[in-house]
């Protein structure tokens, strides 16, 4: 995931709506109260709840930097980003399935990236010891795709297999490329396939 450090010390994506629009998105300054972690809000500061966060680096590790909210109401040591613990130690994807953020405690080691500006990657190193490095991504918490090319099975096309873990359903863009796929939409708890030239 690109994440773009903006003019106004916002973190901002760019990517598509279902219908294939270009979109613009930038992390909230506040966690949703029923998801519990922090979503995605328009970047207009002064109309909706987009952060502004300073990027201060880690005195003992020169590579890792807090992420600290500055436009809060809560106090400066208690509004780092912070990726939060896995319940259920991640499932069986351990954290690789990945975990919500939020904001929290800027003492623990829960609140320390690596932020590369050329790449635009934000990572945690907080689950190295269970699976290395995880990256801060925005999407769909339970969407999972996989694409295949089968020209090797003799066919000309290609599969896409969507897998929807959600209680609720998801749209979503399916590209090959530049070329526009199919704009749709996958019901909860269900597994779609799709084959396309």
């Amino acid at each position: 995931q690109e994440w773009n450090y903006n003019d106004d010390k916002q973190f901002q994506v760019f990517g598509n709506d279902w219908l294939g629009v270009p979109t613009t998105s930038c992390l909230s300054k506040r966690a949703e109260k029923d998801l519990g972690g922090l979503m995605l809000t328009i970047c207009n500061m002064t109309e909706h709840d987009s952060g502004v966060f300073d990027i201060v680096p880690v005195e003992e590790d020169s590579g890792k930097i807090k992420i600290v909210l500055a436009n809060g109401k809560v106090g400066a040591d208690r509004s780092c980003l912070i990726i939060q613990p896995l319940r259920n130690y991640g499932g069986a994807y351990g954290p690789r399935g990945g975990a919500q953020v939020n904001l929290g405690d800027c003492a623990h080691s829960w609140a320390e990236w690596s932020y590369d500006q050329e790449t635009g990657e934000i990572l945690s190193s907080v689950y190295s010891d269970v699976g290395g490095d995880v990256c801060l991504t925005t999407g769909w918490p339970f969407l999972q795709v996989g694409a295949f090319d089968t020209s090797a099975a003799g066919d000309d096309g290609k599969t896409v297999v969507i897998l929807n873990e959600a209680g609720e359903s998801a749209n979503f863009v399916l590209k090959d490329g530049d070329d526009l796929i199919l704009t749709s939409s996958i019901p909860p708890h269900s597994i779609q396939t799709v084959a396309f030239d």
